[in-house]
């Protein structure tokens, strides 16, 4: 993984946990996946 991998997918996370729906528990997740084809995906995560 090279370093501009790197930060895209600290920063798709930060957006994910910027984004997060957590009314009740109030703890934001977020979370970033590299894909082995080089894609990045970060999902909406409920909890």
């Amino acid at each position: 993984m090279i370093e501009d991998q790197k930060r895209e997918l600290i920063n798709r996370a930060h957006a994910a946990r910027r984004n997060a729906y957590a009314p009740y528990s109030h703890f934001h997740v977020g979370a970033a996946v590299l894909m082995e084809d080089g894609e990045i995906n970060s999902p909406m995560l409920r909890h």
